[in-house]
């Protein structure tokens, strides 16, 4: 089954293309500045090289129309004709309580989700845009909804809600969602199969470590907690946004001139110069604060045992909640790639049974189990491909059968 996965984003729209259930890779593309002069088509196939494109494209469903084009050129497209496409995925950041699962999108669902536009500041809109301009196109061709949150969308209230005026929940389902489900529910499933048991059988906390991150536990197949909250602000700290952090600092920041805080300019310090940029300088990517840390570097050194402690305390707070945990899994790029950040996260947790052997450790760039087999609590490493879960996700809900595992986790992207 040939599947298109689309993740739209303000002024970008990102596609891959996949043969499922055997997760092959087809396509891979993004169209960025969208809205502006000179947009840009990005373009891999495997088989048939790159291509970049330079053109007026003025919104998403123009992006769109770009990409199904390319996807069918005869020169570097994989597709003959758009009849290929069997089913179309999409990324939806955001679907409240009313959607607990991937599902085919009907009409009353994308006048819900419209509706829900006004309580996120998240690019739902555009996620919509994306939506409606395939099923335009592609009007033959069933399209299935991924929500980020769905997987956490079952927690109890008293596990979601903030300490506000409950009329807050009520009138604004101002909670916590968690977010990255698609992922988290990804890695606790694959973390089973790689230690050959059950699901149902453990309880599983997973660090999905990347330009966003957060941690989430699962007992028993169920999610139990996640980081994340209200928005993916919450929780652990990125490159460029400062994750939790205690609501007085706002009132603080508005109140001072010399801060030279307004209210509109306060998503951008939060957001794009908070983070790990904002303590250690520079882009606040991993790679760049490790290599300043051992050249001598204190602020990036401070960055790095700020993130490590965050994690540890979040990885640490979540097995108390599961009463103990049978397995820790690693992802995404700073947790598959950096075993030093493994190394420094596991330091200190070993009266919850976490023992890593120092040797798998360093060796382990990929998938692989890094603990001592006799530890309580056994650690993974797990690569994740975000599009091909989405995928998945997406094949699962067409077939009502769930995609056999890849091997091929840790390939690199095609672009």
């Amino acid at each position: 089954m040939t599947i298109l996965v689309l993740h739209a984003e303000p002024g970008l729209l990102r596609y891959d293309l996949y043969v499922m259930p055997e997760g092959r890779p087809l396509a891979q593309g993004r169209v960025e500045r969208i809205g502006a002069k000179r947009a840009i088509l990005r373009h891999a196939c495997p088989e048939k090289g790159k291509l970049t494109l330079r053109r007026k494209i003025l919104d998403h469903g123009r992006a769109l129309e770009v990409v199904l084009q390319t996807l069918t050129d005869r020169r570097k497209g994989p597709l003959q004709s758009l009849s290929e496409i069997e089913g179309v995925g999409h990324r939806i950041v955001y679907g409240g309580e009313a959607f607990d699962g991937s599902r085919l999108i009907r009409t009353e669902d994308l006048l819900r989700l419209m509706e829900m536009v006004q309580y996120t500041p998240l690019p739902l809109y555009e996620n919509l845009k994306a939506v409606v301009a395939a099923q335009r196109l592609l009007p033959q061709i069933p399209q299935i909804a991924v929500f980020d949150t769905a997987y956490f969308s079952r927690l109890p209230l008293h596990v979601v809600l903030y300490a506000l005026p409950y009329e807050l929940y009520e009138r604004g389902r101002l909670r916590r969602y968690g977010y990255h489900g698609p992922i988290h529910r990804d890695l606790a499933r694959r973390g089973a199969r790689l230690l050959e048991e059950s699901i149902e059988h453990l309880n599983v906390v997973t660090c999905y470590l990347d330009e966003e991150a957060s941690v989430a536990s699962t007992a028993k197949g169920a999610p139990v907690e996640a980081s994340t909250g209200f928005l993916p602000w919450e929780g652990l700290a990125n490159a460029t946004g400062c994750g939790t952090i205690d609501p007085s600092v706002f009132l603080q920041l508005l109140s001072e001139e010399w801060f030279g805080v307004d209210p509109a300019g306060m998503r951008g310090l939060l957001r794009e110069r908070g983070g790990l940029r904002g303590i250690a300088g520079g882009n606040g990517m991993i790679e760049e604060i490790l290599a300043s840390s051992q050249n001598g570097n204190e602020r990036a050194e401070l960055a790095l045992r700020f993130f490590v402690h965050r994690v540890r305390r979040e990885v640490a707070a979540q097995t108390g909640m599961l009463g103990g945990a049978d397995l820790l899994v690693f992802s995404g790029e700073t947790g598959v790639r950096h075993p030093a950040i493994r190394e420094r996260v596991c330091s200190g947790l070993e009266f919850m049974g976490i023992a890593i052997d120092e040797t798998k450790n360093a060796k382990t760039r990929g998938e692989g189990v890094i603990s001592n087999p006799l530890a309580p609590t056994q650690v993974c490493v797990l690569p994740v491909q975000p599009e091909e879960i989405l995928a998945r996700e997406t094949y699962e809900a067409l077939t009502g059968r769930e995609a056999p595992e890849t091997s091929d986790r840790d390939r690199d992207p095609l672009l």
